[in-house]
């Protein structure tokens, strides 16, 4: 049981932690991000719906309330259907003011990026700006590395996806040409998710394209100048191939695909699920200065609506004995927090929601998240990655 925290106030309480829905309508998907942001007592978000249309609001920690959602693009074209466009967002550690990064998927679309107007405030942005060069682009991420941002995106070229990135300088207003960072190394393409500390970017990418043969996932990291596995040693000159890092999980437990990471006390740690076809389980990872130590967390009883990307889980900022993930329950899929206090040996499960008549779906983390609201999900339905329909929720206090 979470207890309730005393605020500074004398004979004043914060209530424990609960399920709150933020009144917006939207979703996301696993490789972008970060899907929130926190800074200052507000949390930041950026999403999008089943039309491709692009959003991004403020959740204030003091009033409970998310501002009105403003529209940035309408109608993104997406042939892989609109989950595939969903944006990233930060706070630009110069001046604190929000960017947000989308891409669309299909002809000769490029990346794009909105600034807000104002520090603190995701209610009024410029106009987009498109980056980069025409082509076929999918999925986007947003990481400060220095002084640097990194628009981390999917790239088609020639049949094959290859991840790619876009460094800007001066905050996201001007932006490098395109590097080629990563290539797949079994099939045409391969998935990713990446997080970063402000000092390193953390890669955790798979082998195959997860269909044509169960997935293993690998681990590397980039110091601002150097690709380099687990261990610090380095990979060469970009661009490496998806398995050059160091093995995270290997496929005896089914394919396995991350879709959360973080750091705690130096080491990265992530989750993943794992589907072997008979058990579809959420599992941790964690590097120990050695070695990637994995544990199961829970087995979640299959995947929303079929889609393993969206049933993933989510492990708490900075904290690596906490996890956030859906389980079924009856008909329907219900957000659990799981607390380990063995390193992994065993995780003890509370219940965020009860009683849903809808699924709970696809935990993010915010960066930088506190208390106020440490974890965001979507509660509704998903059919195919251009038919969903879900209302964010946080629990928070």
């Amino acid at each position: 049981m979470l207890a309730s925290r005393i605020h500074s106030m004398p004979g004043r309480f914060e209530p424990p932690p609960a399920n709150r829905d933020l009144s917006a309508t939207g979703f996301w998907n696993a490789m972008a991000g970060p899907q929130a942001a926190t800074y200052n007592g507000k949390t930041y978000l950026a999403w999008c719906n089943s039309a491709g249309d692009i959003y991004a609001a403020q959740y204030v920690h003091s009033t409970r309330v998310l501002s009105t959602p403003v529209l940035l693009l309408a109608g993104q074209v997406a042939v892989d259907g609109a989950i595939h466009v969903a944006p990233a967002i930060l706070v630009r550690p110069s001046d604190h003011k929000i960017v947000v990064a989308d891409v669309a998927n299909g002809g000769t679309h490029r990346p794009s990026v909105w600034i807000s107007t104002s520090a603190e405030d995701a209610t009024a942005f410029g106009a987009g700006v498109d980056i980069g060069t025409s082509g076929t682009y999918t999925y986007v991420d947003l990481i400060t590395l220095g002084t640097d941002i990194y628009l981390i995106t999917a790239f088609w070229t020639g049949g094959t996806r290859d991840m790619a990135w876009y460094v800007s300088s001066d905050g996201g207003v001007t932006w490098g040409a395109k590097v080629t960072v990563m290539h797949p190394s079994v099939d045409s393409t391969f998935f990713w998710h990446v997080v970063g500390n402000g000092s390193r970017i953390d890669i955790y990418s798979t082998d195959t394209d997860r269909s044509s043969a169960p997935s293993k996932v690998y681990h590397s990291y980039w110091d601002g100048s150097t690709l380099r596995n687990s261990g610090g040693t380095s990979l060469g000159s970009l661009a490496a191939f998806s398995n050059d890092g160091t093995l995270v999980s290997d496929a005896s437990l089914g394919g396995v695909y991350v879709t959360s990471a973080t750091t705690d006390g130096g080491n990265p740690a992530g989750v993943m699920f794992a589907d072997n076809g008979l058990t579809t389980l959420q599992r941790r990872a964690v590097w120990n200065g050695a070695t990637w130590a994995l544990s199961t967390v829970v087995d979640q009883g299959g995947f929303i609506g079929g889609n393993a990307n969206i049933t993933g889980g989510a492990i708490a900022f900075g904290d690596k004995t906490r996890v956030y993930a859906p389980r079924k329950v009856g008909s329907n899929f219900e957000m659990f927090q799981y607390v380990t206090g063995d390193d992994g040996a065993s995780w003890s499960e509370s219940p965020m929601t009860t009683g849903s008549t809808s699924d709970n779906a696809s935990p993010s983390t915010p960066q930088d998240a506190t208390a106020a609201l440490s974890v965001i999900w979507g509660y509704g339905t998903y059919t195919s990655d251009s038919t969903f329909t879900f209302d964010i929720h946080g629990w928070g206090i």
